[in-house]
């Protein structure tokens, strides 16, 4: 899938998708999600109604990645989503730019990079939201897992917030955050 991303538009124009379930986690399946990986797209007024979305890596309700020419705006996801690595009530893995959204969500990931949003945030949160609860094993956020950009481009989350609860899985879980579980060059404004 990462192969032949999205690469378009897509405006969800205030309808709904309900329901919809995905199964991949028994065949080991990354890039999990309505849009599996989405590159130089713009996403859209996609309301996402009751999700059941499990994978194995980048597993998001809305998106397993999106890439770093990627924007997702007036999005929002509920439901549950599950996974192992880069799990996100909305997106797995975000390296674009996700502006205005929210997930309401029970987010679980068996090891890390886990969180209410996105699991891993690369570039861009600006404006957005969480609220459900999120459990994982290492680098577990309420809004995102990690906030994790580089030297040049830190990655930065603007103007957002997250209110669920945050668990780890085991004893030995570590870097948990209410809002962020990890920041490697990045910033929370």
């Amino acid at each position: 899938i990462s192969g032949n991303p999205f690469a378009g538009t897509y405006d969800g124009n205030g309808f709904t998708i309900s329901n919809l379930f995905i199964d991949l986690q028994a065949k080991n399946e990354n890039y999990v999600g309505l849009f599996g990986y989405a590159d130089h797209a713009d996403i859209r007024n996609v309301r996402m109604l009751d999700v059941n979305v499990t994978g194995q890596f980048q597993v998001g309700g809305l998106a397993g990645e999106i890439g770093s020419d990627g924007a997702v705006t007036s999005c929002y996801a509920t439901g549950q989503v599950a996974g192992d690595k880069d799990v996100g009530g909305l997106v797995g893995l975000n390296q674009g730019t996700i502006t205005g959204c929210y997930a309401s969500a029970t987010v679980n990931g068996k090891w890390g990079y886990v969180g209410g949003l996105a699991g891993e945030n690369r570039h861009q949160v600006i404006s957005s939201y969480a609220t459900g609860d999120v459990t994982g094993n290492k680098y577990v956020g309420g809004l995102v897992g990690s906030n994790w950009g580089y030297e040049s481009m830190p990655a930065t989350i603007t103007e957002s917030y997250s209110t669920g609860a945050v668990k780890g899985r085991t004893s030995e879980a570590t870097d948990l955050g209410g809002l962020v579980g990890k920041i490697i060059y990045g910033n929370v404004q």
